[in-house]
């Protein structure tokens, strides 16, 4: 048997790349992988170990390769008789909670590695691939989209990894869509030009120290298949607000922005006014998190004033987070109030100091 050598993986080609890639030849690649995909998929196989590494370049064309985890999609045994194989950071959330494999998990997959190509990011590069990874993208966590992405790209690379199943799109689908942007359609030629002035300035602005600096990966991060065993995840779920997503060349993540500060407020609010810290009694560890996103809470202090357990627990620490921001908007309204018209306030505090 007589194979091609080929030059490296998709890292490779963008680490080595001595001249910009624009946007117009990345749509091409990633035409040229959905095409791959989608040869697969109407086999009705899934890959199933779908990650950049997996995607090799021969004279700028690229290949899908280690097709030894693919199967067919209908195969009945299910994954949690064989165990879960594979790159953290590019499984989909419905497989890390040890669901059957499907063709929209290889979907979520090209979703990152799109975004790997796009925004020239490895995902999750700088932070251990262990638990606590794992459950925050069931929580939606994903990696950095880059400003510079044109818009109609971005739309798509989330669509790809919403966590949601029937939300993305069928490789089919995929396919055509990026068919159609690779005929250079009036929108994807503007938006690409405007990108492709900004990128091209920075990459020619770029050191290779720099270079080498963005591919940096930590020490507990792995980018090779391995079996990952992680029990109670919760279940997968988008950000609250796609729209709301930060996009930055800065930003470490691509995460809503609002939700955790309005946790620890919370958790402020109760640490000033009971005088105790937070679950210090449990040890911070994989369980602690587990408990937390499975509603546990701090204990109520029977001395804090009912004004500030109204605000606290009634308000704030619910875990509707769809109703979370109202809730907190609310709380600081309330709270303002209260104190403006404190009497009742004072009454309570000045009765527990006694």
């Amino acid at each position: 048997m007589v194979l091609y050598y080929c030059d490296g993986n998709l890292r490779n080609y963008l680490n080595k790349s001595k001249i910009y890639i624009n946007y117009k030849s990345k749509i091409d690649k990633l035409q040229q992988i959905a095409r791959g995909l989608l040869d697969i998929h109407n086999a009705e196989k899934v890959h199933k170990d779908f990650y950049s590494g997996n995607i090799l370049f021969y004279r700028a064309v690229p290949f899908i390769s280690d097709l030894g985890m693919c199967k067919p999609e209908n195969l009945k045994k299910s994954v949690k008789e064989e165990g879960i194989y594979g790159v953290l950071p590019y499984m989909a959330p419905e497989v890390l909670r040890e669901y059957q494999y499907t063709k929209a998990a290889d979907i979520y997959s090209f979703g990152i590695i799109m975004n790997e190509f796009l925004s020239e990011e490895i995902p999750f590069n700088d932070i251990p691939h262990d638990k606590f990874l794992a459950i925050k993208i069931c929580k939606g966590l994903r990696p950095t989209i880059s400003k510079d992405v044109p818009k109609l790209l971005t739309d798509l690379i989330i669509k790809c990894w919403d966590a949601e199943i029937k939300n993305r799109p069928t490789t089919k689908e995929l396919y055509q869509i990026l068919t159609t942007w690779n005929n250079e359609t009036k929108d994807i030629k503007d938006s690409e030009y405007k990108c492709d002035k900004i990128k091209k300035e920075k990459f020619k602005n770029r050191s290779n120290e720099n270079k080498s600096k963005s591919f940096q990966i930590h020490p507990q991060a792995f980018y090779t298949s391995r079996l990952l065993n992680y029990k109670n995840l919760p279940k997968p779920v988008n950000y609250l607000d796609l729209s709301s997503f930060q996009f930055s060349s800065d930003a470490n993540y691509t995460t809503q922005s609002t939700s955790f500060n309005d946790a620890c407020i919370t958790m402020l609010m109760w640490e000033i006014s009971s005088g105790q810290l937070t679950i210090y009694n449990y040890e911070h560890y994989c369980n602690l998190a587990i408990n937390i996103i499975n509603s546990m809470r701090p204990k109520t202090i029977s001395e804090i004033p009912s004004e500030y357990k109204s605000l606290i627990g009634a308000k704030c620490m619910k875990i509707d987070m769809k109703k979370k921001k109202r809730k907190v908007d609310n709380a600081f309204a309330l709270t303002e109030d209260t104190f403006k018209d404190s009497t009742k306030l004072r009454k309570s505090v000045k009765r527990i100091d006694l």
